[in-house]
């Protein structure tokens, strides 16, 4: 059951780990080119194992999303998903295989960059796992499991400023201060004209 509690980690990176899966087609024609197991038969996407007990990655099929997996352990790896079909930034949904996995071992997988803001994980929701040795001697197809579950928020996901000016068409001087402050970003001033002084006199005419 979650709690609340659990141990909310940092990813690691492949700095301290190592790659053992990675596919990043570079358009939509490699996307669905290689829709099928195994995908184009030119393309290497499996590194070299370390040992022969390293879990195998695949997400060359159809549906399929996972771009990177990270060796941490022997029973942990952190997962990196692919941004959906023609967007840049939407990483919202998993779909891969696994091979080479142990009877009575737990493994530890940590999706480090899902973009939703929310998810059914934090409220009890488990992946769904098929298992085809399930299925050809139990007869058991899609099923939820999992244990320690937690979906929240780490480093990764990026901060951001919005400044807006002039929201209304008549608030002609917020243009003005918006165009001193982009000048002041693309500039080579490490400050503001000005910065720190005030007039000494204002005049008006009517």
């Amino acid at each position: 059951m979650v709690t609340g509690r659990e141990i909310q980690p940092n990813p690691v990176g492949e700095e301290a780990g190592t790659v053992v899966f990675q596919y990043y087609p570079m358009s939509a024609v490699n996307y669905f080119s290689r829709s099928c197991v195994g995908g184009n038969r030119f393309f290497v996407s499996n590194f070299a194992s370390e040992k022969t007990t390293d879990l195998k990655f695949e997400s060359r099929f159809e549906s399929g999303n996972l771009a990177k997996a990270v060796k941490i352990s022997d029973n942990y790896y952190e997962l990196y998903l692919r941004t959906d079909l023609y967007t840049n930034r939407h990483m919202q949904w998993f779909y891969f295989r696994i091979t080479n996995t142990r009877s009575n071992v737990y493994y530890r997988f940590s999706i480090v960059n899902l973009s939703k803001s929310e998810s059914l994980y934090s409220v009890g929701m488990k992946p769904l796992l098929y298992s085809t040795r399930d299925a050809e001697i139990n007869k058991i197809g899609w099923r939820r499991c999992g244990e320690n579950i937690t979906y929240f928020r780490n480093d990764l996901r990026k901060k951001a400023i919005v400044i807006t000016s002039r929201v209304h068409p008549g608030e002609t001087p917020s243009s003005w201060m918006m165009k001193g402050f982009l000048d002041f970003l693309t500039g080579d001033s490490t400050k503001p004209k000005n910065f720190g002084k005030s007039s000494s006199s204002n005049s008006f005419q009517c």
